[in-house]
């Protein structure tokens, strides 16, 4: 099967797990500048214990390059995970996130209609959702994302119920609630604040403590991805959406007191201008993944950011690098 953005946080860690389970995958990253290519790089090889050559290097915005003769095979599936993840970032750079994450999405879908392949598994996003007090149900279809990021995967969406509906492509877009683990993304919150702890540096706050994430470790977003990979039959909904979240949201709180609790360190803090576009409170419904007997993520924050101190700490001068790079 074919897996865009393999070399990503959430790609790298399909593609090992896929092959663990048997599966023959084509494996295909750009290797943008968004976040280093020696983490890039590394997370691959760690996790997938193959070399950086194995990745075809195609820029999966560019309609022509996925005319490679190394594309046009029958895939039993495309897993479609290659975007330009993160709100800030797309407040910085927003042609770089329309071209990724809506092009970018067009380009993969068209490949697969050409290709007949029987499913396309795509990441979407929590942030389609926008600011909600309560539950982040799939059915609601008055979602309003704040940002542009939310509004390019909601995009992305629409697009795939396009497909279907015009070429009868089936497709799954995974809305993916803050997934987070070893190897995983310098950017984000968590990383940032186990970097500082361990390192006596201040954390740059970009949002109010009591601001709450539905965080998603690794290992239970990797279950959903497999286990839709892996299904028999048709889903109900030709194009669905389905959430992948446990429904147990953490405040920014919480989550420091997490990590000062797992370092043994004191974690300081330097209050910014918060993100433009970010939400408050993001918690997903399970009840969908449920209904599709998909695993229901259970790792709790405190295991998960144990696991993340645990592989982090001998690297711990790399991932002050990797954060440095990555702002």
């Amino acid at each position: 099967m074919l897996v865009t953005g393999a070399a990503g946080f959430v790609g790298a860690h399909l593609v090992a797990a896929l092959e663990r389970r048997g599966h023959e995958t084509v494996a295909v990253d750009c290797f943008t500048s968004f976040h280093p290519r020696d983490l890039k790089e590394r997370r691959w090889s760690t996790l997938t214990g193959k070399s950086s050559n194995d990745v075809l290097n195609i820029d999966v915005c560019d309609v022509e390059a996925t005319s490679n003769p190394r594309l046009a095979v029958p895939f039993d599936a495309v897993v479609h995970l290659a975007a330009q993840s993160g709100v800030r970032y797309s407040e910085r750079h927003p042609e770089t996130c329309v071209r990724s994450n809506v092009l970018g999405t067009y380009s993969v879908l068209a490949l697969a209609s050409r290709l007949d392949v029987p499913r396309v598994i795509y990441a979407s996003s929590s942030s389609v959702y926008g600011d909600t007090s309560g539950e982040c149900r799939e059915e609601d279809l008055s979602v309003a994302p704040t940002s542009l990021y939310g509004v390019t995967k909601r995009s992305g969406e629409l697009i795939a119920r396009a497909f279907w509906e015009r070429q009868g492509l089936r497709s799954v877009g995974v809305r993916l609630f803050t997934s987070y683990g070893d190897w995983g993304r310098p950017d984000m919150a968590y990383f940032r604040m186990i970097v500082a702890a361990l390192t006596g540096t201040e954390f740059p706050l970009l949002a109010d403590l009591s601001v709450r994430r539905d965080f998603t470790y690794i290992a239970d977003t990797i279950n959903v991805l497999v286990a839709l990979v892996e299904r028999e039959g048709d889903f109900p909904d030709p194009a669905t959406l389905v959430n992948v979240g446990g429904g147990a949201p953490c405040s920014l709180q919480a989550l420091k007191d997490v990590v000062q609790e797992i370092t043994g360190r004191e974690l300081r803090m330097r209050q910014q201008p918060p993100t433009l576009g970010d939400v408050t409170s993001t918690c997903a419904s399970t009840q969908r993944m449920t209904e599709l007997s998909l695993p229901i993520p259970t790792t709790s924050i405190v295991e998960g950011i144990s696991q993340v101190v645990e592989w982090i700490t001998p690297l711990i001068s790399d991932a002050r690098d990797w954060v440095a790079q990555s702002e």
